[in-house]
């Protein structure tokens, strides 16, 4: 390894030696910066989301607005700065010209300037109205080289061109107010008090040629007092205008934030009653459900004691009016003649007499069989220990065993607890619905459907009847479709009738498992 090759890698180690803990300790500062800075953004939000619309709009106007004035005042107070400085190294130039010009014209063709011209160029700069403006004059000519200066041993130095130099050159009236320093100003500048740098194409009378520039520099008092009175005044009147500005949009905003203001409470307020009148339409909702739901177990209770009424008085009444009957058949049964004519006659009349006793028997029994199909349908078999798809078995069961019918079932798994309400309702439903397709369709294509749909239990009743052709306004239901569906709705429930996709009727429930359990716990 060579001499070079090791200190260059001893050089890396040490920065890389060096590095390391100035990366540890940046990402260190860094990772505590970070919360601190997090903090006071939220502490920033937070004051500002309490911030009326009015005081944000002031905030941020206030912020842009004084941006906008502090770049505008610069901006006009640059170009007051410009238009001062170049009016006054105008005049000045155009001055010193009709003194200077005349006494310089020989640098055209000689290059130099003579002695006898030096000299009357002294005794110019000492005139009162050129020393008292004048502090300090160079001729240049066009070649960087110190012609003339009234400080004598600078004659003959050359410098390299300045940028004002260059500008005038090209013939343009080049200054600067208290510019930049410069070697070859080293004696200008320790003059006392501001000077403005002048720098004048010198020309030729007869061809216009610059052939020199003149470069003096001007008492500055007088014009610092104008620039910064003129500055002065223009960021007094650029704050005005801006404090004008602010004034007049903040008053409309802070208009428009009180109308916007007042809106809102007039709003909270209305959507303050809004939300009361919500709880007491909730409230009455409450209570009509609990009261369709008291209305449902006495409609139960009472039907249960219809039946029971039916079946321990006119049905009593009947079967001892048919065992009344079943006594006098013996009385009225005819016998053969076996004698005169007379007894003929009378057998006939017996006869006449056991036939008409016969249809009062049969018109009994069919009434004494309805009436116990009437009274094995408003009594309810024990729904308490059932789960809801034994519910609809035991409906279905029932159907068939009371109709003599068949009845296709398909039940998909659904809860196994619901409320005791629900299992009657639904009992009374596929009831219903099967008396009405055993009574409308001739018991044709009977079929029970219960599944757990998209949160809510369908039940589903069809058949294969002539149906109904379009669906039945709620209007027109018979009234035991009309009951049935308050005691669905009751328990936040929905029933729809129409025509079944293949023909027949399509009856069908649905109940809300969400809302089935509101209910019931608001019940408990």
């Amino acid at each position: 390894m060579t001499p070079r090759s090791f200190a260059t890698r001893q050089f890396r180690l040490l920065a890389r030696s060096v590095s390391q803990p100035v990366r540890a300790g940046i990402a260190g500062g860094m990772a505590r910066l970070w919360p601190r800075l997090d903090m006071i953004s939220v502490k920033v939000r937070h004051w500002w989301q309490l911030r009326s619309l009015a005081q944000q709009f002031a905030t941020a106007a206030a912020a842009v607005l004084l941006c906008g004035m502090a770049i505008l005042g610069f901006w006009v107070s640059e170009r007051i700065k410009q238009g001062v400085v170049h009016n006054s190294a105008a005049s000045s130039a155009l001055f010193m010209d009709s003194h200077i010009a005349p006494l310089v014209q020989e640098l055209a063709t000689d290059g130099e300037i003579s002695q006898s011209y030096r000299a009357e160029l002294d005794r110019t700069l000492t005139h009162a109205a050129i020393s008292n403006r004048v502090s300090a004059i160079k001729i240049w000519r066009t070649d960087g080289v110190i012609a003339y200066s009234n400080w004598h041993e600078k004659i003959g130095l050359k410098f390299k061109p300045t940028p004002n130099f260059t500008r005038a050159l090209g013939g343009v009236i080049s200054a600067e107010f208290e510019g930049q320093y410069h070697e070859q100003d080293s004696r200008e500048r320790a003059l006392q008090g501001p000077l403005l740098e002048i720098y004048a194409p010198v020309r030729d009378r007869s061809t216009g040629r610059v052939i020199a520039i003149s470069e003096f520099y001007e008492a500055g008092a007088s014009i610092k007092v104008a620039l910064d009175r003129a500055e002065a005044m223009s960021w007094i009147v650029v704050g005005l205008v801006t404090l004008g500005m602010m004034a007049a949009l903040s008053g409309i905003v802070a208009r428009g934030s009180r109308t916007i203001e007042e809106q809102r409470n007039r709003l909270t307020a209305q959507l303050t009653e809004l939300s009361m009148l919500l709880a007491d339409n909730r409230e009455l909702s409450q209570k009509v459900r609990r009261l369709h739901h008291r209305t449902a177990i006495i409609n139960e209770k009472l039907l249960r004691r219809v039946g029971a009424d039916l079946h321990d008085g006119p049905a009593q009444l009947l079967s001892l009016a048919l065992l009344r009957l079943d006594g006098l058949v013996p009385l009225v049964s005819p016998k053969p003649p076996e004698g005169s004519g007379g007894e003929g006659v009378q057998a006939s009349a017996k006869g006449a007499a056991g036939c008409d006793l016969e249809k009062i028997r049969h018109s009994l029994q069919d009434a004494m069989k309805e009436l116990r199909q009437i009274c094995s349908g408003l009594a309810l078999p024990e729904l308490e220990n059932a789960t809801l798809a034994d519910v609809v078995r035991m409906a279905v069961r029932a159907h068939e065993h009371r109709t003599e019918s068949r009845v296709t079932m398909n039940i998909s798994e659904l809860p196994l607890v619901v409320p005791g309400e629900l299992k009657t309702c639904v009992y009374r439903f596929v009831q219903e619905g099967l008396n009405n397709a055993f009574r409308h369709a001739q018991a044709q294509g009977q079929a029970t459907f219960a599944r757990v749909d998209a949160g809510k239990i369908r039940i589903e009743i069809r058949d294969q009847g002539p149906g109904l052709g379009v669906t039945v306004e709620p209007g027109t239901r018979r009234l035991g479709l009309s009951g049935l569906q308050d005691r669905i709705e009751s328990l936040g429930g929905t029933m729809e009738i129409g025509p079944a996709v293949d023909g027949g009727t399509c009856l069908v429930a649905h109940f809300d498992l969400d809302r089935l359990t509101t209910m019931d716990a608001e019940h408990d």
